[in-house]
């Protein structure tokens, strides 16, 4: 019975003393206190991606890709001890015409780095988005200063 027990007991150690990737957090623009988690549609911005390995071995040469719909953006980690953290800084530019940004993170989507598991891998969220430039500006009326003759009547949108 105890050398049943004890290769039962080795089975399970050598199993889970394995790295165990995952992701923390996801801040948008850490360094704004203005824009903070939020996405700038006319500016670059940086998004910061919290990693931790909380597994008991050291997690060696893996990536860590960022999505934003149709943009991919990969950056290489070179190694994450066990039960270390560190952040991953990307700088992006979106520049479509939405209202809110999906954002996807996936840690070593290649598979390379053998884990204790692989399912808190992948980490997705949707931020809201908004202008910087103008964003408070609000035309109700345009003057002009000389007179100024229009052959053709014409209407014109400003937008």
């Amino acid at each position: 019975f105890k050398i049943v027990a004890s290769t039962m007991l080795v089975r399970y150690y050598n199993q889970n003393m394995l790295p165990d990737l995952t992701v923390k957090n996801v801040i948008l623009n850490p360094n704004s206190e203005e824009y903070r988690n939020m996405f700038c549609l006319d500016e670059t911005n940086q998004v910061g991606v919290s990693l931790e390995n909380i597994g008991s071995r050291d997690a060696k040469q893996f990536d860590v890709t960022l999505k934003l719909n149709n943009q991919s953006y990969t950056k290489s980690v070179s190694n994450l001890n066990s039960f270390e953290r560190k952040i991953i800084l990307f700088d992006v530019d979106y520049n479509y015409d939405v209202e809110n940004v999906k954002i996807s993170v996936i840690i070593d989507m290649e598979d390379i780095v053998s884990e204790v598991t692989h399912e808190n891998n992948i980490y997705s969220s949707t931020y809201d988005a908004i202008y910087t430039k103008f964003s408070d500006l609000d035309v109700s009326d345009v003057i002009f200063e000389d007179d100024i003759t229009f052959i053709e009547a014409f209407t014109r949108s400003i937008k």
